[in-house]
């Protein structure tokens, strides 16, 4: 039977470190990039923001704290217990932080991608730990300090592999709904930009007469005979009573979506009566 071992966090990593205290000038097309708490989502680094900075303020900071595959960084100030993996990628080399992200170095008798994992799993525990609200601090001593449960290396790796694997095809996942997203925009493109929708080429090509367009008198130019440019707002009914619903309403399964602003359009399931 395998047995968790409670430690410090501190105590199974190298290091434990925060970024830069201070700012740095910037570069926008140095290939240093300077990333922030914002950049840090989704158990990656997101660089299609970050900062590039001139390549001097880079290596002062980089020598400090030395960004490598296997790290994992978490947000610390800010939006608090965002964290990303640190994989195999062209940019780690020439990335560094703010001091709103901290470094985690696992010690080599502990598997970085379980770590990973367990920490996300914690996520709750490190927003009270900086002081039970996301927009608090996380103090490098409180992380230090910060109790996990930990089994013995070849069941980290275990349980790792398989949460890795579940995370390869999340991903392959999106990105085949990107791809089928992307198609289907091309198709819009195709059927109401440039009008070749598959009624008017099976007409054409069967030798009728081609579909007659007119002036819409919009920005839309010339359209199809017998269709009109119209406002959305001719064809929907908006209904502006609403519901506010609290976070704890929330289900991971249900009939209906709850549509929120934030980042995620969509923030939880409901089902009615529930």
């Amino acid at each position: 039977m395998t047995t968790f071992q409670k430690v410090k966090l501190g105590d199974v990593c190298s290091q434990i470190t925060d970024g830069k205290h201070g700012d740095c000038i910037n570069n926008d097309n140095s290939g240093y990039y300077f990333i922030s708490s914002k950049d840090v989502f989704n158990g990656s680094i997101h660089y299609e923001n970050a900062r590039q900075i001139i390549e001097a303020d880079f290596l002062d900071t980089h020598r400090r704290t030395k960004l490598e595959i296997g790290d994992i960084l978490i947000t610390n100030s800010g939006t608090i217990g965002r964290m990303a993996l640190i994989k195999n990628n062209t940019r780690v080399e020439k990335t560094t932080f703010q001091k709103s992200v901290a470094i985690i170095k696992p010690k080599q008798n502990v598997n970085n991608t379980y770590l990973f994992y367990k920490l996300l799993s914690l996520y709750k525990q490190l927003v009270n730990l900086g002081g039970g609200s996301a927009q608090h601090n996380l103090l490098l001593g409180d992380l230090r300090n910060f109790i996990i449960q930990i089994p013995d290396l070849p069941t980290q790796t275990r349980i790792a592999s398989v949460l890795s694997a579940y995370d390869d095809l999340i991903e392959n996942n999106e990105k085949r709904i990107k791809a089928l997203e992307e198609m289907a925009q091309l198709l819009y493109a195709e059927w109401f930009v440039k009008f070749k929708f598959p009624l008017r080429l099976r007409l054409e090509q069967a030798g009728h007469e081609k579909v007659k367009m007119v002036d819409s008198h919009t920005e839309y130019g010339m359209i199809p005979e017998g269709w009109e440019v119209v406002k959305i707002d001719n064809l929907l009914k908006i209904v502006k009573r609403k519901i506010k619903l609290q976070t704890s309403e929330y289900k991971i399964s249900g009939q209906f979506p709850i549509i929120d602003q934030g980042r995620d359009f969509i923030a939880g399931l409901r089902i009615i009566g529930n």
